[in-house]
């Protein structure tokens, strides 16, 4: 979710980022386990979790993997997810955005 928020960030997002960490950061909170809520079909009564989001959480849990967030990193030069995982990287989410576009 978090690596979802930075990639949608650096292409100028706004809103979306925030949503997707919020549900991030709620979702670590839960006290049950994410697969049990999913089992149940309750993945949108997790705080910030609407229907999209719910979506591609099942969507990961059932597969393993996550068509949107590799169709977001197709967007950027390789290697970009593992270098918006270096901490205080998001100070220079600026010079990224022109990097994109080389």
């Amino acid at each position: 979710m978090y690596e979802i928020a930075e990639l949608l960030e650096l292409k100028d997002g706004k809103f979306k980022p925030m949503a997707y960490r919020r549900a991030a950061r709620n979702i670590e909170a839960l006290s049950e386990d994410i697969e049990d809520i999913n089992k149940k079909e309750e993945l949108e009564e997790i705080s910030s979790v609407g229907k999209g989001i719910a979506s591609r959480i099942k969507e990961f849990l059932e597969t393993g993997q996550l068509k949107y967030l590799e169709e977001l990193r197709s967007e950027f030069p390789k290697g970009m997810e593992e270098f918006i995982k270096i901490e205080g990287i998001g100070s220079i989410h600026h010079q990224l955005r022109s990097m994109r576009k080389i």
